[in-house]
């Protein structure tokens, strides 16, 4: 896929931020996210509007959106807060030398980086880039970059449906969710962050590729009857997905080489849980920001798939408002991280994280000329990464993983992964 860059701007708030509001600290559930762009392709085929109207209708809109979400304007400084200065979201414009159609017959998440502005970990203090791409066809295609220092995937998702609104004319909060910047009340900020924290998810630049899986409705039925006894009872799709996945990547990820007893082999999984609706009373939807936590899940050679899903349940019925609290005492929490990373172990530890943006309203994103033909996202450069899209119909679901090339060639092959996929168009 050859991307050109035709044009490149700032594209700053319509109106200026108050002066009070220059200043957004970010919490420590911000400073404890992943240095990473989080990114998205959202992609339209061709309509009846013109192409000239159709840029400029974008940025217009975009410029008048970020005076709500001024913090993706600003600059992230040092881990610690955002200058909400209006320095502008960076903006590109590209032809592909390609039609629309060929991308979406079978999403490469590695070709698809070339949609995005910049390398994900190429962050450069920016809160958020995009990037509009041309087609030869028509269509255009929307990379959205939104750093996750700054916000999840449900802030992300949020600013999308505003600026889409926007671009409609609707800009009453009917028609999409008040963002609420007050993250730092809820978990305080550290003073002085660890730099380990930048280094708790390990990225990588070479040696890894993404697949795309699609696993269908009848499928994700399968699945859930699948493990419906091992859980206790009929687990959801993504307990289901979470459950089989995990037993794929024990059987397709090799341990790091070196000789070792396999019985010290500890599979240890990380998932992200929304931490909003488990207050009391529960959080708005617009809180802005990395309003998530990592739970942790341990597996071991030989363990059955279905313990994951009893042991995610188990964990998350145990976040409530006394969990909470105590997550919200930063410092103790951050040394404990401090001294888990720290700790020597003979364990031989093999990570995977999962990560659903199942849910969410990525596809209610119309800016005028229709919703989207397709949302997705590109190759994450995190190890053995695996993330949940919901399929266009609203009843798949898109597995994108990262993992080491040997080890890709192995997951995509494995007989049990190719029972259960979807032939890969959207």
């Amino acid at each position: 896929m050859k991307v050109i860059i035709e044009h490149t701007e700032f594209i700053k708030p319509s109106s200026p931020t108050p002066p009070h509001l220059r200043r957004h600290d970010l919490c420590f559930l911000d400073q404890t996210g992943v240095p990473l762009f989080m990114p998205y392709a959202v992609c339209y085929e061709k309509d009846d509007l013109n192409l000239k109207e159709k840029l400029s209708l974008i940025k217009r809109s975009l410029s008048e959106v970020l005076t709500v979400f001024y913090p993706l304007a600003g600059r992230v400084v040092g881990n610690l807060y955002v200058d909400c200065s209006d320095q502008g979201v960076r903006y590109k414009e590209a032809r592909v030398q390609t039609k629309l159609s060929t991308v979406l017959e079978d999403p490469d998440p590695n070709e698809l980086q070339n949609l995005q502005p910049f390398q994900l970990y190429d962050l450069q203090g920016l809160a958020a880039a995009i990037q509009v791409n041309l087609f030869e066809c028509g269509g255009i295609a929307i990379g959205l970059c939104i750093s996750h220092k700054v916000g999840d995937a449900l802030s992300s998702s949020n600013f999308l449906k505003a600026w889409s609104a926007f671009a409609r004319g609707n800009r009453s909060p009917v028609n999409w969710v008040t963002p609420l910047f007050d993250g730092a009340s809820l978990f305080p900020p550290l003073r002085e962050p660890d730099p380990m924290l930048e280094k708790f998810v390990q990225i990588v630049k070479e040696g890894f590729r993404s697949k795309r899986f699609v696993f269908d409705a009848e499928s994700l039925s399968k699945l859930q009857t699948k493990y419906t006894d091992a859980a206790e009872n009929k687990p959801t799709r993504i307990e289901a997905l979470m459950g089989f996945l995990s037993g794929r990547l024990m059987a397709n990820v090799r341990p790091p080489s070196g000789t070792f007893d396999k019985e010290k082999i500890i599979y240890k999984g990380f998932h992200a849980v929304n931490l909003r609706p488990r207050m009391d009373p529960p959080l708005s939807s617009g809180y802005f920001g990395n309003i998530i936590d990592l739970i942790t899940l341990e597996l071991r050679p030989g363990d059955e798939d279905g313990k994951i899903i009893r042991q995610s349940r188990e964990i998350i019925k145990g976040m409530d408002m006394d969990f909470i609290r105590k997550l919200q005492n930063t410092e103790a929490v951050m040394k404990s991280l401090m001294d888990g990373l720290k700790a020597p172990s003979s364990e031989i530890l093999v990570p995977f994280g999962f990560s659903s943006l199942s849910r969410l309203p990525f596809y209610e994103a119309d800016f005028g000329w229709g919703k989207p033909a397709w949302v997705g996202s590109d190759h994450i450069p995190v190890p053995n990464y695996v993330y949940f899209f919901d399929g266009k119909d609203g009843k798949s679901i898109e597995v994108y993983a990262t993992l080491k090339d040997e080890d890709m060639s192995d997951f995509e092959k494995d007989t049990e992964i190719r029972a259960y996929t979807a032939a890969t168009s959207p």
